[in-house]
């Protein structure tokens, strides 16, 4: 083994095997348009973060969004913001995606190949 070369530590492969798992869980979720307005979506069961596209083609991620009197009312960035509905050009909910299932099986045949790989790894 070459001078001041070492095997990574178990502690670097459990790191990395997280980090990458955490991002194929990351990606896992999609923004779906909705059709119906403001009103509409905010009545029935109301998503935890919408994100809202304005006439000008400019997004805002809303957490908590609801609706008061002519305005879409949310947290960005622990402030909050009002749009006024006649800014508002689309609406977006976040859903999980419908390759899910395939995606974690993927994501899971990635770990497993990297976990292994960084076992049996000895660099000369």
């Amino acid at each position: 083994m070459a001078e001041g070369r070492r095997p990574p530590s178990r502690a670097r492969v459990t790191t990395a095997v997280l980090a990458l798992a955490l991002l194929q869980v990351a990606c896992l979720h999609h923004w779906q348009e909705r059709r119906e307005a403001a009103p509409e979506l905010l009545a029935g069961k109301r998503p935890e973060i919408i994100r809202v596209t304005l006439r000008d083609s400019s997004r805002v991620i809303l957490h908590q969004p609801v609706l008061r009197a002519d305005s879409l009312w949310g947290v960005v960035s622990d402030t909050a913001v009002a749009i006024p509905l006649g800014q508002v050009a689309h609406l977006a909910v976040r859903r999980a995606g419908a390759s899910t299932p395939a995606r974690i099986a993927a994501g899971a045949v990635f770990v497993g190949l990297v976990v292994y790989f960084a076992a049996v790894w000895h660099p000369l």
